[in-house]
Formats: C-alpha cells, structure tokens, sequence
C-alpha cells in the first residue's frame, strides 16, 4: 500500500492500550508498518465506522482540512462498503457529503468517492467533487493493533486533479478555501474511545461538550476539534446521507476540552432539531494534524 496508508496506519498502531501517542510520528513521510501490508481478516472486521480524512501535507495545500468519514462494511472477508465523507467547514455552507462505496476484498477496501459541493471550482467551472469523471479512488485496508483494536486505514485521490481553489457562495462574504488533490482516511469501530476517558455529553439542555484530552503535554497541544452530528438510522442503512451538521472548532484548552451550541450557529438556527436523538462524533487533532482524542455518543437536545 501507499505510504499515506501506512502512515495513517501506524498512528493508528501507536494507539496501544487505547491511548493516542502523537509520539509514534506525524506527516505525510515515508516511515510505515508492515501489518498494512498482510492485513488480519476477521469476522470482526464488518459493521459501523467512525473517523476522519486528512488532506495531504505535501501537495503545497495551503490550508489541509480535517473531516469526519463513516463507513458500513459487510461482515466477513469480503462484500462491499458504502460511507459518506463531510466537506462542510463552515456552519453557512451546505453539508456537502461526498458518497464513498465499492468492493470488500480480503481486507482491502477498492471504491470510489463522488457528488457535488456548493463550491464552485475557481480553475474549472464546476462544483463536483473528482472532477469531468465525478470519480475519486477511495482504497484502503483492514489491520489490527496491539491492543486488539481493529481499524481501516487509507487514502484518496481525486481523480488526478492538483488542489482545486473553491467558492462557496452561499456564504456571506463568500467562503474560500482549498479542496486539496488526495488525502488520507482512517475508521474506527463505533464503539472506539480514545483515550479510554475521552467523553461527550449534552450540558445545558443544547450544548455539545467535550472533555480533555489526557494525553496532551507541552508537546503534544490540542489545536483543532472536528464535530459531527449524525443521524443513526441513515447511518446503519449506508445508503443515505446521515450527517447533518459539521463543525471545525479551533481549540484554546490546554487540554483540548470545549463545547458548541448544538442548535444554533453564530448567526441562527443550524439543522440539528431538539428532541431528536443523534449521534454526535468528537475528534480533537493536535499541532501536527494528528488524531489524539476520539468519541462519539448518542444524544437528545432539548429547546
């Protein structure tokens, strides 16, 4: 495999007795393990999946986006998998899921991703996401850590187009940003709390709230927090789009803790509804990009 998967692999490797150690290594470089090479296939190795994409470090992006991924893959060696990706940065642009699905093989995963984004391409006047193909390779591979912690791991490539300079114009001024050419991905199973005290909470009836992150020092800093609301039963079918609310949050807590107002953003309502139940994703990435904290938990806002 790719050394972005094998990169994207060893952090989750460095994972050990379910604590993130950023200290196994960052970026985009070279350095790998060789378990994603001959990944474990188990029974276990189907279900629901929870994680993020990364946008490649070392394409000259120059703002390289963290985002929430989930995946259905069937059980057993082989089948398929289908999943959708979050392009939503800002609370003033449209969800912006981006479709993933193909072939369950021996561990490996082969697909591709598609759809369109409300951004409009600044080099070529189009809002979809891989380009004239509406394609994007989306691969990766089943391993196991240490711990007994099983995980995909992966990358995907836009269809050969370099990074692509958007407008989202539905925002006020219009948002800018760089969609970047390829990134990295790596799931979870659902259930998956790293460290093992990392929690998410309802508080005040609509805050979502987080905790710290045990693991953060002077060196490993908490900088960025990439929330997801998610609906559960669009989630277990697999087929229909289950996000209905992305946030990025930039963090100021030295441990990485903080919380956001579920049901309204900066300027009006978002589209979480109270009294509806939700799965709401937490993932906290230090300095370097590099995952330290993930949870998720179901929950009910209340007006």
């Amino acid at each position: 495999m790719t050394s972005m998967i094998r990169q994207a692999s060893r952090m989750a490797l460095c994972f050990g007795m379910l604590t993130v150690l950023s200290a196994c290594g960052g970026g985009d470089g070279n350095s790998g393990n060789s378990l994603t090479d001959n990944p474990v296939v188990t029974q276990v190795s189907g279900g629901q999946w929870l994680g993020f994409y990364r946008e490649a470090l070392d394409t000259g992006d120059p703002d390289p986006a963290l985002g929430t991924v989930y995946l259905n893959t069937s059980e057993g060696a082989s089948g398929s998998f289908k999943g959708r990706m979050s392009f939503q940065y800002q609370d003033c642009q449209k969800i912006n899921d981006i479709a993933v699905r193909g072939d369950k093989t021996q561990g490996f995963l082969t697909g591709t991703a598609s759809g369109d984004l409300d951004s409009l391409s600044l080099r070529n006047p189009d809002t979809s996401f891989g380009g004239a193909t509406n394609l994007t390779v989306f691969k990766g591979t089943y391993s196991q850590a240490a711990s007994g912690l099983g995980f995909y791991a992966g990358d995907y490539s836009r269809s050969g187009r370099g990074n692509d300079r958007r407008l989202a114009e539905d925002c006020s001024p219009p948002y800018e940003y760089t969609l970047g050419s390829k990134g990295i991905w790596s799931v979870f199973p659902m259930s998956t709390r790293l460290p093992a005290d990392f929690s998410v909470r309802v508080a005040e009836r609509q805050l979502i709230q987080w905790s710290g992150i045990s693991v953060a020092s002077a060196t490993i800093r908490p900088t960025t927090a990439v929330i997801a609301v998610l609906d559960p039963v669009a989630m277990l079918s697999g087929s229909n789009n289950a996000f209905v609310r992305q946030v990025i949050v930039p963090l100021s807590s030295a441990d990485g803790s903080g919380s956001i107002n579920a049901l309204r953003t900066a300027t009006g309502l978002s589209r979480v509804q109270a009294t509806l139940n939700y799965r709401v994703v937490v993932q906290v990435f230090d300095q370097n990009r590099e995952l330290i904290g993930l949870t998720s938990s179901e929950m009910t806002f209340l007006p």
